[in-house]
């Protein structure tokens, strides 16, 4: 699926495919019921939202591909540990490195907060993934860019981390 997208897309996809390019096979798997006392604020212009399967919402810069996401599962029937969330999100990604790794605090809750590398069809790319476990649900706020473009956009995820609120 990622060879079909074009190479400026790509950041915006890619934790979409990442985090739901699990095969199973004779498993049913549960709809995600995602959480609706999420509060956000979007980022801005030259970020666009765009639609994004499984995603609650997501948005890309139009100049340089970098993306802006969160996804809510509210309908797990186990707890997995933060670290096991970012295990899987980060399963598929090929040369993938965690450069760094920390708990911090999050909307009064422990939460995962991690730097990865990786490449994604040859391109090397960065994923930065906050990993929050609140109220029977899981959170995962991502921010991915290309490595020359990923610093730029940096401080918009961390404006739209600093107003995504769960109550």
């Amino acid at each position: 699926m990622l060879r079909q997208l074009l190479l400026p897309q790509l950041p915006v996809y890619t934790f979409a495919v990442l985090f739901c390019s699990c095969v199973s096979v004779g498993i049913d798997k549960p709809k995600v019921q995602h959480s609706s006392s999420v509060e956000f604020m979007a980022p801005s212009s030259p970020f666009e939202k765009f639609e994004a399967k499984n995603l609650d919402s997501a948005w890309k810069n139009s100049k340089n591909g970098n993306s802006i996401s969160y996804l809510s599962d509210c309908n797990t029937e186990n707890d997995p540990s933060h670290e096991a969330i970012l295990d899987g999100i980060v399963a598929s990604v090929p040369h993938k490195k965690v450069l760094s790794s920390e708990m911090i605090q999050f909307n009064n809750r422990k939460a995962l907060q991690a730097k990865v590398s990786g490449s994604v069809d040859g391109v090397e790319t960065l994923f930065e993934v906050l990993v929050l476990k609140k109220n029977n649900c899981i959170y995962v706020l991502t921010y991915v860019g290309l490595n020359d473009s990923f610093k730029r956009d940096l401080s918009t995820f961390e404006k739209f981390k600093e107003g995504f609120k769960v109550p």
